[in-house]
């Protein structure tokens, strides 16, 4: 149970090591440059695209709040009848 709890933390953590090494040293490419001739900077390339990713995921989860029953069955709201069962019952 405490894994549930501690596991995301552990996550967020890495992923911001990650993100800080990547800030500091750069990515390099399939090639291993040296003196980093063909690196490409964090700034401009990974913080559009990572900006990309948080907008989209928040307007997905904004989304998901304002209209929390968009996705959901018809037959979920519908009231109830212990008297009768659902059409697609049927006794063999």
């Amino acid at each position: 149970m405490v894994a549930h709890f501690l596991l995301p933390f552990m996550v967020i953590g890495m992923m911001l090591i990650h993100l800080n090494l990547l800030h500091l040293r750069g990515r390099t490419g399939q090639s291993f440059t040296l003196r980093g001739v063909g690196k490409v900077g964090f700034f401009p390339y990974y913080w559009a695209k990572d900006l990309l990713n948080v907008s989209l995921y928040f307007v997905f989860l904004s989304l998901s709040v304002a209209f929390p029953f968009a996705l959901g069955e018809v037959e979920l709201f519908e009231e109830s009848d212990s008297m009768t069962s659902p059409v697609h019952i049927v006794p063999e």
